[in-house]
């Protein structure tokens, strides 16, 4: 996982819940306020389980929470409830079926 935290001029990135790089900008940089582009002009071409924006800086607890989460974020109680379906025969979807096919669809949207 790759989470990237802008403080005034500060700038971390941490590669699995660990810090990786710290940096101290020389002014602080200008946000973004429209929209985001991931794969503009082909850049890149990739799976992206999940992606987050946030209003301010996380913490490195929670982003270390986030990391530790992996991929499938769902609650406890309803990992516990797709167990029991399996066990029982009733089909179901996994989070990363779901993640594959969404970026499937998100990378033939970038390329058309």
């Amino acid at each position: 996982s790759l989470a990237i935290v802008i403080q005034g001029v500060m700038l971390n990135v941490y590669m699995d819940g660990l810090l990786h790089i710290s940096k101290t900008l020389r002014d602080q940089p200008l946000i973004n306020t429209g929209d985001l582009h991931i794969c503009k002009m082909g850049g890149f071409d990739g799976v992206i389980s999940s992606l987050g924006m946030y209003s301010s800086a996380l913490e490195i607890q929670h982003i270390r929470k986030l990391h530790s989460k992996g991929y499938n974020r769902e609650p406890f109680f309803k990992k516990l409830l797709n167990s029991l379906k399996s066990l029982v025969g009733i089909k179901v979807q996994s989070p990363l079926d779901l993640k594959l096919n969404e970026a499937t669809k998100f990378k033939k949207k970038c390329k058309s």
